[in-house]
């Protein structure tokens, strides 16, 4: 029965594919969360540290432009993993 309904299509795309697209949005989502956390945490404290802003103020361009890029990377990543409209394709190229 369950694997029946992974083998559905919908929108050109097996169930199967909708959800491996998720987990690989989701994972994507828990690595960036842990980029943050962990290695973005511990260069701010360091940047704190030191005198000069220089640090503060590439640990703040990190956060505030790197971090979104991540997400997008994510997402980029998981829909490449479906078969999309050629058109739709297109302008996701051209956004990343």
């Amino acid at each position: 029965m369950s694997g029946d309904i992974l083998e559905q299509v919908y929108l050109g795309n097996k169930v199967l594919d909708f959800i491996v697209a998720l987990g690989i949005l989701l994972l994507g989502i828990i690595i960036v969360k842990i980029v943050k956390f962990a290695v973005l945490g511990r260069l701010k404290k360091l940047a704190e540290k030191t005198a000069n802003t220089l640090d503060d103020f590439l640990v703040s361009v990190a956060s505030k432009v790197g971090l979104p890029l991540l997400y997008l990377s994510a997402l980029y990543i998981s829909i490449g993993v479906l078969n999309v409209a050629e058109d739709f394709q297109r302008v996701v190229n051209y956004v990343f």
